[in-house]
């Protein structure tokens, strides 16, 4: 009976999540209710409850598992391997891989649909997940300030490809990337 009821919940879990991205789509998070998202998956009230506190409890685990699929699998990278080009650009092929895996989500979210605050939460994330502290350990620059200019450089560049909807291959982003993001830090270490 307990497999009954957790595959039960694991399909209303996806239900709710799916019904919620057709409503963003269609009417944009801001507009998108409660109510909407319960009559779309065709659940009663005490159901959503019992998965989510409110929309942006749904909104946030979205996104959760969105950022952890992008930044999963990315190589470990430090102040020692940061001046090594092959372990950068594993990095940079990686994500960008990533990105464009979940570019469909990620293009809704960062669309004028989606969530205001995704980019700030983007950002954040890419503070804490891509440049941990001890990268940064011997420049003069304090880490907050650095590790703020080095994960808004990657996210616009993301928001960029975005907003030309992904027109260039992985490959090619990647390669992009490439050529601004390493030596943007590398200028700066270089001046610590």
């Amino acid at each position: 009976m307990t497999n009954v009821k957790d595959l039960r919940y694991r399909k209303n879990h996806e239900l709710i999540k799916t019904s919620f991205i057709d409503l963003v789509k269609s009417k944009g998070y801001v507009k998108t209710t409660v109510s909407q998202i319960i009559a779309a998956a065709h659940i009663n009230r005490s159901t959503f409850y019992v998965h989510f506190l409110d929309k942006e409890d749904l909104m946030a685990e979205i996104q959760t598992e969105l950022l952890d699929d992008i930044l999963v699998s990315l190589p470990a990278l430090n102040l020692d391997n940061l001046m090594s080009n092959q372990r950068v650009e594993e990095r940079i092929v990686q994500m960008s891989q990533n990105v464009y895996n979940n570019r469909t989500m990620l293009h809704l979210l960062m669309s004028s649909k989606g969530d205001p605050t995704f980019n700030q939460r983007l950002i954040q994330r890419a503070k804490t997940e891509l440049f941990s502290s001890d990268i940064v350990t011997d420049i003069d620059i304090p880490q907050p300030y650095l590790a703020a200019s080095m994960a808004s450089l990657v996210v616009n560049l993301m928001l960029t490809w975005a907003q030309r909807d992904f027109q260039e291959s992985p490959e090619e982003f990647a390669e992009i990337v490439k050529q601004i993001g390493p030596n943007f830090i590398k200028s700066i270490i270089n001046r610590g």
